[in-house]
Order: C-alpha cells, then structure tokens, then sequence
C-alpha cells in the first residue's frame, strides 16, 4: 500500500475501524494484511505467512504463531504485535 511511515496505518484505521500500535517494531512496519468475510461466528484470528525464500527454521515458527480474538478489540491487538515485536526475529 505504501512505504514506511507514508500513512499507511491511517488508511488501514480507517477500513478496519481500529488502531493499529504505532512503533519501529510494530505492525505496519511489515506487510499486513486484511481480509474481510462475512461469518456466522464473530473473531479475529491473527498469523504471519512467512516469505518463501525465508530460512527453514523461521518459517516454521511464523507459521505456527496464530492468535484467535473473538472480537475486535484494540487493547488486545496491541498486546498482540508488542508480542510479536519482543520475539526479535519475528
């Protein structure tokens, strides 16, 4: 959508209806993305799909990080990528 610190949490605020944690380590320093549809049970699940050519290893414990919220919920969110973000090499 944009490059760093170009507006891009904004725009996303203003899609998803909630803020997104503001950081040099934190979300929209790295590709996110959001996928709306429409469900009989309200949630937000949450995982990392690692780049391909990403060492056997890491891609491993990217995909098996996954957080399931059964709402939106900013505080929650926040807790979330400030998770991610003490991980390191996440």
């Amino acid at each position: 959508m944009g490059d760093q610190s170009s507006g891009t949490s904004p725009v996303l605020e203003s899609f998803t209806g909630f803020a997104f944690p503001r950081g040099a380590t934190l979300c929209t320093r790295y590709a996110t993305q959001i996928t709306y549809r429409r469900e009989a049970k309200e949630g937000v699940p949450i995982s990392i799909i690692p780049h391909p050519d990403a060492d056997e290893a890491l891609k491993a414990e990217l995909l098996a990080f996954r957080r399931d919220l059964p709402t939106l919920n900013n505080d929650e969110l926040a807790i979330i990528f400030a998770e991610v973000g003490q991980r390191g090499n996440l």
